[in-house]
């Protein structure tokens, strides 16, 4: 973990040395799921509720400008918590968090003055970590933590308020091996909203 921070420290450093006189922009968004509850009545009756919480740092500047559109190279940071608890035979108790970083490419798409589509692609690692304790007829807890490559794809909508202000609201699909953060599948998506400044 320390080396991958070290790291992003320095892709940080070089990238805006890179940049110059280039436009940049930081984005900080923000999502959340729940709390959600399913009840379910079989041979013992078993209740169970979830909530997420995400936040993205995301920095980017602009290599490229033409009349269509603008490329910029971002570097996104995200991270994503889940919590959930379950009362059935037991208490059952699961913390999950991920950490996302997946530098890659935005293609920005005026449709007005003030607004603008976007689409993202990249490539990085995800960290993720899965915390559980159980209070049963026994007690267990255990804690794991493994990290993997990962590739994310999306797209949003920003829009100015002012010059140096924007809203901005976007959906994005981390996509990494089966299996991870918890979940069978592949995918990890989520949505988020949040505020966005240029300069």
């Amino acid at each position: 973990m320390r080396a991958i921070a070290i790291r992003i420290v320095v892709l940080l450093v070089l990238t805006k040395c890179a940049a110059g006189a280039q436009s940049n922009d930081i984005g900080i968004l923000v999502g959340g799921a729940g709390p959600s509850a399913d009840v379910v009545i079989g041979t013992s009756v078993r209740v169970s509720s979830t909530v997420a919480v995400s936040l993205q740092l995301n920095y980017a500047f602009q290599v490229m400008k033409r009349k269509p559109g603008a490329l910029s190279v971002e570097l996104p940071l995200v991270l994503v918590g889940h919590l959930s608890v379950s009362v059935g035979g037991g208490v059952s108790a699961a913390s999950r968090n991920t950490l996302f970083f997946t530098p890659g490419m935005r293609f920005n798409l005026p449709l007005h003055s003030r607004v603008g589509l976007y689409g993202v692609a990249g490539g990085g690692v995800g960290s993720f970590g899965n915390d559980e304790v159980t209070v049963g007829p026994v007690i267990g807890m255990q804690s794991r933590r493994v990290s993997s490559g990962v590739f994310d794809f999306g797209g949003g909508i920003d829009f100015r308020l002012m010059h140096l202000l924007s809203l901005r609201g976007e959906a994005r699909d981390f996509v990494s091996r089966a299996g991870l953060g918890g979940t069978a599948g592949r995918n990890h998506g989520i949505f988020q909203g949040g505020i966005g400044f240029h300069f």
